[in-house]
């Protein structure tokens, strides 16, 4: 005998119009009030379920429907690509925006005006004189670089590059001994 447990496992889990009559759980049924009524209950749904989908059917044929879900769902793929490509532009272009109003205007290190010149050394190292004008190298981000064993490349605002050959030329006066007239005469220190 089928009890009112497993009667109504089978009901939650099979179709109502699949109980066949003589069944075991279509005799519990017939002798349990509650369990028929469930049954009943359960059979009116199915009934319900098959006439709203039956009312609902697609007008448009089921290949035409399966074409335009996929064409959507491409079209909304695409939109959140574009969402997202727009947003990473927007930011990188933020940085460099925000980057050049750093540089140029909050810094206000603009780079116009710079000079730069190449120093010939008499008898000093490159270090030496690296080491004697950088102190006098201060506005607009200047810049001092060695370029052989007897030169130096400055860059700088104007005011700023001419005091540091001004004491680089003054250094080597005092350190570089004064030729003998019998010796040619040396380069040009610029």
């Amino acid at each position: 005998m089928t009890t009112c447990a497993e009667c109504l496992t089978s009901l939650a889990t099979a179709r109502v119009a699949d109980i066949v009559p003589g069944s075991a759980i279509a005799a519990h049924c017939a002798t349990c009030e509650r369990c028929a009524s469930v049954a009943t209950e359960m059979r009116l749904a199915e009934h319900r379920l098959a006439i709203t989908l039956a009312e609902l059917r697609p007008r448009a044929p089921s290949a035409t429907v399966v074409e335009e879900a996929i064409v959507g769902a491409e079209r909304e793929r695409r939109r959140t690509a574009a969402r997202w490509l727009r947003g990473a532009l927007g930011v990188f272009a933020f940085l460099i925006a925000g980057t050049w109003i750093k540089e140029n205007i909050i810094d206000g290190r603009n780079m116009t005006g710079m000079i730069t010149e190449v120093v010939r050394l008499r008898c000093i190292s490159p270090q030496e004189a690296v080491s004697l004008a950088t102190p006098y190298l201060r506005e607009r981000k200047p810049a001092v670089y060695t370029t052989g064993d007897h030169a130096i490349t400055m860059r700088g605002a104007p005011p700023d590059v001419t005091a540091a050959i001004a004491q680089i030329d003054s250094y080597q006066a005092t350190q570089c001994p004064l030729p003998s007239a019998s010796q040619a005469p040396l380069a040009p220190t610029r």
